[in-house]
């Protein structure tokens, strides 16, 4: 079966489903329709692992603990996806869709790390408004990738375009991460290689980014503050166009 094949599931479910991400996201979706959609009892057994944690080897506590039913799997090079039920739930499937469409990684792409899929769905659901919704996933998700993965010096001039339009959308003076951070309603703490509570509050531009951390925090903590429509629904797409000016 192929992934096409796999939207007549959704019928009965959410018969909009296709519909919406066909025409919200018409690259995304033309380009994963050939995906193979394998059976789950190929991978079953080689899936269900023990997440890696010190305390499962040190005899503090069984392994069991740490065990984690995984529902889907995607295989980027070969295009392969599977799921344990189906139809998967809506996340699920566009999660490892968007594994294969944008050959990334989890903690790039994974929301539950502060990853791009967040962006996906913050467009569908109408909250962010950008101009072409294919474009600003994509550069977001390369950006992502950048910020976590990246030399410094990429990092670097990366996080240094993002404040610098942020920074002139609010009217304040760059470079101050902080007050970006402030204007959001976060207290990013790991953030900054001399965090104290008095320069956050009165001297935010000595406080220095860490570039261990930033730019990807930045990027996550705007997609988390457009959630709730906070000032993060004004500033995401400014930075999604400073992703595109990197990455299109």
């Amino acid at each position: 079966m192929l992934i096409k094949d796999l939207y007549k599931y959704y019928e009965s479910l959410d018969p909009k489903f296709e519909e919406i991400f066909a025409r919200k996201f018409p690259r995304f979706y033309r380009e994963t329709l050939d995906i193979e959609v394998r059976p789950w009892n190929e991978y079953a057994e080689s899936l269900e692992r023990f997440d890696v944690n010190p305390e499962a080897f040190d005899g503090k506590v069984p392994p069991t603990t740490y065990a984690r039913k995984v529902m889907g799997v995607a295989f980027i090079k070969e295009r392969k996806v599977a799921f344990r039920e189906i139809p998967p739930t809506q996340t699920l499937f566009i999660h490892e869709l968007g594994h294969i469409q944008f050959k990334v990684d989890e903690i790039p792409w994974n929301s539950a790390y502060g990853g791009a899929e967040t962006l996906f769905w913050l467009i569908w659901h109408g909250k962010v408004e950008v101009d072409d919704p294919d474009t600003a996933l994509a550069a977001y998700v390369e950006a992502m990738k950048v910020a976590h993965e990246g030399n410094e010096s990429a990092k670097k001039d990366l996080l240094d375009a993002l404040v610098r339009e942020i920074c002139r959308t609010l009217g304040i003076k760059p470079p101050c991460l902080a007050n970006i951070y402030r204007q959001m309603g976060v207290l990013s703490q790991e953030s900054f290689l001399n965090f104290d509570f008095h320069a956050y509050y009165k001297a935010p531009e000595m406080l220095i980014p860490d570039m261990k951390v930033e730019p990807f925090r930045l990027l996550s903590d705007l997609m988390e503050s457009a959630k709730f429509e906070d000032n993060g629904a004004i500033l995401l797409p400014v930075a999604i166009k400073v992703c595109e000016s990197f990455f299109v």
